[in-house]
């Protein structure tokens, strides 16, 4: 690459290319924007590695592969995680016998699991989970980068399951 290209030529080159590329694996916008915007962080963070690099392309598509291989993964853990709380929540439902004592139950033991975390979990959790807000929305809304939703959200879903199956 040549040492004059500037970021910004550069962001304006590929992003859509970049975004493609997402949107052909994934199928979702919101997280095809978040992929993209972490590939071009990525790389302004690197920007020194990335304008000596002897093809851009390359570079820009093994990081957005990374970045895929990593969002797919989590992807499928997550999944696995609610499939597994909601089967912990089936068990259960059907060792009781009245479909009142079922409801009553499990709001008690999911409002005494959801009270029983960090408040910033919770926020995190509802902005997410009950008000359906995208990852980078939540980031921007709580100022701290969509990573660390991830992790926090991660980190709820397996905290509910560890105490829903105890």
């Amino acid at each position: 690459m040549r040492a004059s290209v500037s970021f910004e030529e550069l962001y304006n080159q590929y992003f859509a290319k970049v975004y493609r590329f997402f949107m052909k694996k994934t199928g979702d916008d919101q997280a095809s924007k978040d992929l993209s915007q972490e590939v071009f962080i990525k790389v302004y963070n690197n920007w020194e590695k990335v304008s000596n690099a002897k093809n851009t392309s390359a570079y820009l598509f093994k990081v957005s592969s990374n970045l895929l291989i990593d969002h797919l993964q989590k992807s499928a853990k997550e999944a696995r995680l609610y499939d597994e709380i909601s089967e912990v929540i089936r068990a259960e439902a059907n060792t009781l016998q009245k479909p009142e004592e079922v409801d009553q139950k499990l709001i008690e033991k999911v409002e005494a699991i959801f009270n029983a975390l960090p408040e910033k979990r919770q926020t995190i959790f509802r902005l997410r989970k009950l008000q359906n807000l995208s990852t980078k929305e939540v980031s921007e809304e709580l100022g701290i980068s969509a990573r660390t939703v991830e992790n926090q959200l991660y980190r709820t879903i397996n905290l509910l399951r560890e105490k829903s199956s105890a």
